[in-house]
Parts: C-alpha cells; sequence; structure tokens
C-alpha cells in the first residue's frame, strides 16, 4: 500500500486485527509449552501462522 493514505478508522481496525493475531500466538504457545508430542507440534506451528499474520497487518500501520 505504497503511497496510500489509510483512513483514521480503517487504522485503528487493522490495529485491532494486529493486536488480536499477537494474542492468539501468545494463546496457542502458552498451550503448547503444555502439550506433549504432536499436538505441542501443531500448537506451536499455529502459533507461528498467528505470529506471521500480525506481521503481514503490522506492514499497514
Amino acid at each position: 500500500m505504497a503511497g496510500t493514505e489509510i483512513s483514521p478508522e480503517i487504522r485503528k481496525q487493522i490495529m485491532l486485527f494486529q493486536r488480536t493475531e499477537i494474542t492468539e500466538y501468545n494463546i496457542y504457545q502458552r498451550l503448547a509449552r503444555r502439550m506433549e508430542g504432536k499436538n505441542r507440534e501443531v500448537l506451536e506451528r499455529i502459533s507461528l501462522d498467528e505470529k506471521r499474520h500480525a506481521g503481514v497487518w503490522r506492514r499497514y500501520t
């Protein structure tokens, strides 16, 4: 979105999306630490997906 202005309302919404993704990353990380084996691996992968999603939103803020 280089050169494109984002309205304050849209920016606020994007910040909320980003914050939600970071929260979900932390939740999945905590759950993963309590698990073992395959369940732990799956939760860790999900957490990394959430972290990546937050990074996508960060590009717009």
